[in-house]
C-alpha cells in the first residue's frame, strides 16, 4: 500500500480491510481532508520503510486515532505534520516506533510510554508534547527519544535504570526527579535545557558533566 492514496485530499474516511497487514511508505500522506480512518487487527506494522514512511504525515484533518493491538511498529514520521491529532495511544503491542513519528503534531501534547516498547530513538522527537508518562516497566529512555520536543513534565517509573544520549536534550522541562533505581545517564541527556531549574537524583547515579545545563541547581538523595 506505499503512497496507495498519497494527497488524495477529497479523502475523508476509509475503513481498510482485514486483508491488510501493513499500512505502507506515505500511503495516506497529504490526505488533508481524511478525518475518519479504521485500521483492522490484521495490521501490524504502520509504515514499513525504516527510512522512509511518513504513512499519514500531513493528514492534518485527523483528530484521533485507534492503533490496534495487533501493530508491533510505527515508522518514521508515521503521524508528521498531522496538526489535528490531539489523543493518541500507543498499545502494549507496539516494541518499535521510528524517528520523529509525531514531529509537528501541535494539537498532540501528552503521550504514555507502555512499558512493551523498547525501541524508541528519536520517536518523539521534535514534538510539541509537554508531558510524557513513562509506565512501570519502562527501564531505559532511548537515545534523543524527545530532543527538540516541548516537553514540559516528566513522570519517571520506579523501573527506570538508564537515560540515553540527549533523551531529553533541548526540551523545555523545568523540574526533574531521577528515581533512586537509574544506574547511569548518558552524556547530553538534559543539555541545553534552559528552563531547567532543579534536578533531584541518587548520589549512586553515574553521570557526567555533560548531562545537565550549568545553570541547574542539583540536589543529591
Amino acid at each position: 500500500m506505499s503512497k496507495a492514496f498519497k494527497d488524495c485530499v477529497g479523502l475523508t474516511g476509509i475503513v481498510i480491510p482485514d486483508s491488510v497487514t501493513e499500512i505502507g511508505n506515505e500511503a495516506f500522506s497529504g490526505c488533508t481532508g481524511l478525518t475518519n480512518v479504521v485500521i483492522p487487527n490484521s495490521v501490524t506494522e504502520i509504515g514499513n520503510d525504516w527510512y522512509c514512511d511518513g504513512a499519514f504525515s500531513g493528514c492534518t484533518g485527523l483528530t484521533n486515532v485507534v492503533i490496534p493491538d495487533s501493530v508491533k511498529k510505527l515508522g518514521t514520521k508515521t503521524f508528521s505534520g498531522c496538526t489535528g491529532l490531539t489523543n493518541v495511544i500507543i498499545p502494549n503491542s507496539v516494541t518499535e516506533i521510528g524517528s520523529s513519528t509525531f514531529s509537528g503534531c501541535t494539537g498532540l501534547e501528552s503521550i504514555t510510554v507502555p512499558a512493551t516498547l523498547k525501541d524508541f530513538g528519536g520517536a518523539f522527537a521534535s514534538s510539541c508534547i509537554k508531558t510524557v508518562v513513562f509506565e512501570e516497566g519502562v527501564t531505559e529512555v532511548c537515545e534523543a527519544a524527545f530532543v527538540y520536543s516541548a516537553l514540559e513534565q516528566i513522570v519517571f517509573p520506579d523501573s527506570l535504570l538508564k537515560i540515553g544520549k540527549k533523551a531529553f536534550a533541548r526540551t523545555k522541562v523545568k523540574n526533574v526527579t531521577i528515581p533512586v533505581g537509574v544506574e547511569f545517564i548518558d552524556q547530553y541527556a538534559f543539555s541545553e535545557c534552559n528552563a531547567l531549574e532543579t534536578v533531584s537524583i541518587s548520589k549512586k547515579t553515574k553521570y557526567g558533566s555533560t548531562v545537565f545545563p550549568a545553570t541547574a541547581k542539583i540536589t543529591k538523595y
